[in-house]
């Protein structure tokens, strides 16, 4: 049962007050994260003032990224009587970290991006051009490149490596034809 004094909510009502689906109502009640409604006569959930508070302490909780398995100890420690302090900061410092982490993959895939648009600029203008006027694959040579294709025999991809490096590279010279020189062994291009 909810607990709290009843109020005669229904789940539309708090759904609506709380800017929630139904839906999302009935399964936090499945999941066992909201203790199942009181009914009417007719079999209508109603809802307490205690329901709705635990409903807006989820979303709020989820709106700052914690899980639904997190918010689910959270809040049997709150049943329990008991402070869940503790939970709550090794909670906030393992998403921190994560979002430490997600961050460190965006710069990184910033610098890649980077990277690509620079890429452009070490192409023959043939190919920046597009492949049409040469009658060759309409692909976009960054593109086939960005996807894992080895484009013209590893060409870009060596490119793309050297530039990463930092090391320029010609128009029209492969980062392989430039290693090759350097270990004293010729590459095909």
């Amino acid at each position: 049962m909810g607990s709290g004094e009843v109020i005669g909510v229904r789940i539309g009502e708090l759904a609506a007050q709380l800017r929630v689906n139904p839906k999302t109502i009935r399964y936090y009640e499945g999941i066992g994260l909201l203790p199942p409604a009181e009914r009417t006569a007719a079999g209508y959930r109603v809802y307490t003032e205690a329901d709705a508070e635990r409903v807006a302490f989820i979303k709020s909780a989820q709106r700052l990224g914690v899980r639904l398995d997190e918010i689910r100890e959270i809040l049997a420690f709150r049943d329990r009587g008991e402070r869940p302090c503790g939970y709550v900061r090794a909670t906030v410092r393992r998403q921190v970290a994560d979002i430490d982490q997600r961050i460190a993959d965006l710069q990184r895939l910033r610098d890649d991006l980077v990277a690509l648009d620079a890429l452009a600029d070490q192409l023959p203008e043939q190919e920046r051009a597009g492949s049409e006027a040469s009658g060759q694959d309409p692909g976009c040579p960054l593109i086939e490149h960005a996807c894992g294709h080895n484009v013209e025999e590893g060409h870009l991809a060596d490119t793309f490596g050297a530039i990463r490096q930092g090391r320029v590279v010609r128009t029209g010279e492969s980062a392989t034809a430039e290693a090759g020189s350097r270990r004293g062994r010729a590459v095909p291009r």
